[in-house]
């Protein structure tokens, strides 16, 4: 439990009990801000997305993902010994950082970026700004300034238009997620290899005070090496191990056909989807947003009266992924379009589709998966490989160019491919025209 808890009127502070970190006690303002509506939301939101539908113990929330980056942010913290006004943005955006998360987190993610939405930075600054709960508690209980304010935000946003300052506050906000969500997501999926002692590596980081980046040691490069490994195990067994990728996929193409029936036609049925809009930044009001999730939504799909939709929502409860019928190799220029306009292989999969029309192959009976990208190009690692590490004579270099890992975890992962899946397995001359069709439009 976790939230604001009343006796006789009076706010108490609240020990929380977290499987993975351990029990600590919230401070008052801490209490508050995880009490908002925004932020309790995420108890109904799967950390994992379907990944429970391969691992029956990943059903852990974004809520406890929440919280566990806030005990990672108070023991940095108390290791660093921040200024004032940087612990306490720090610890606000441990708890305010996942709340632009839709429905299934990174299910609803692809998405949001087939349909060109706003990014997850995007909107959870957006639904900061407009939430009159979130600023009043920020106000009154945490008393951030304006700059505080406008450096939070910054932060959050997850872009490159900004440069924070001083630097290590970023990263340090962002190795503390990466560092929280291994070790919660390989305990919870019971995936050993992908473990990680989060305190130990908080243990040995530093922060530069000639270039205000995070730092450590060579004879700690190892820690950090560590983390990467992690994220490696974990990105091959868990994050994009089949069928996960596929019912992303079709869930995202349960939502597209649906929102495009409730624009076209006002459908009162399709009513729900009208809660997406502020994602895809054609709505300006992120109150709707909090209806967004995971069982409302699985629900609503469920019983929308669109036969297409139902049958991929069933589909997905049910356990039954789409088929694979084709592989498509892709040449260095295919594969880089794929990987930098996330709404291509939509427009690829339409064209696709209106071709196939004509001789009956429905809208909701095939779907492309994307090529992986490299890890060291992932957003959860980013930050990781850039860090500092000192040498024996003071001079700093990055992770990247002093561990013989990053290069070789890379081409294990890289898959030049784009992957053609259909609800039932399709005849042999209808499968290669697909395949025909595909390598063109790409």
């Amino acid at each position: 439990m976790c939230g604001r808890l009343l006796f006789e009127g009076i706010a108490l502070n609240l020990v929380l009990v977290d499987p993975v970190f351990g029990p600590y006690r919230l401070t008052e303002e801490e209490n508050e801000l995880l009490g908002c509506s925004s932020v309790q939301r995420l108890h109904n939101i799967k950390q994992l997305g379907f990944s429970y539908l391969m691992y029956p113990g990943a059903t852990h929330s974004k809520f406890s993902h929440t919280v566990g980056v806030l005990r990672l942010a108070r023991e940095a913290i108390r290791l660093l010994s921040l200024k004032p006004e940087h612990e306490r943005i720090l610890r606000a955006f441990a708890i305010l950082h996942c709340i632009g998360h839709g429905p299934l987190a990174w299910a609803s993610e692809k998405f949001f970026e087939r349909n060109s939405g706003l990014g997850i930075g995007e909107r959870t600054v957006s639904i900061v700004k407009e939430d009159e709960e979130i600023l009043e508690v920020l106000a009154k209980k945490w008393s951030l300034s304006a700059t505080e304010m406008d450096l939070l935000l910054k932060s959050m946003e997850r872009s490159e238009r900004f440069q924070i300052s001083p630097e290590y506050l970023e990263e340090l906000g962002y190795l503390l997620l990466r560092l929280e969500f291994l070790a919660r997501d390989a305990y919870y999926t019971g995936v050993s290899g992908g473990a990680i002692d989060a305190f130990r590596v908080l243990h040995s980081v530093k922060i530069d005070s000639k270039s205000n980046h995070l730092l450590f040691d060579l004879t700690e490069q190892s820690i950090v090496e560590s983390v990467y490994t992690s994220f490696y195990l974990m990105y091959l067994h868990v994050y994009t191990r089949h069928p996960r990728p596929v019912y992303d996929s079709m869930f995202a193409k349960a939502l597209e056909i649906a929102l495009e029936k409730r624009i076209a036609e006002n459908s009162p049925q399709l009513k729900f989807m009208d809660s997406f809009l502020f994602g895809l930044g054609k709505d300006k009001n992120p109150k709707r947003f909090l209806a967004l999730v995971d069982d409302y939504i699985l629900m609503s799909l469920g019983t929308c009266g669109m036969k297409d939709v139902e049958n991929i929502v069933q589909r997905i409860i049910l356990a039954r992924p789409y088929t694979r019928i084709r592989e498509i190799l892709l040449d260095a220029s295919q594969r880089e379009r794929c990987l930098r306009h996330k709404a291509h292989l939509k427009d690829v999969e339409e064209r696709l589709l209106s071709k196939l029309g004509s001789i009956g192959v429905g809208r909701d009976s095939v779907i492309l998966l994307s090529p992986s990208m490299e890890i060291s190009q992932s957003v959860f690692t980013a930050k990781i490989r850039d860090v500092l590490i000192r040498d024996e004579v003071g001079r700093t270099h990055k992770l990247a160019d002093k561990s013989p890992l990053i290069e070789p975890f890379d081409k294990l992962v890289q898959r030049n491919t784009v992957e053609v899946y259909a609800a039932k397995p399709l005849p042999e001359d209808i499968s290669a025209k697909i395949a025909k069709i595909v390598s063109e439009l790409v």
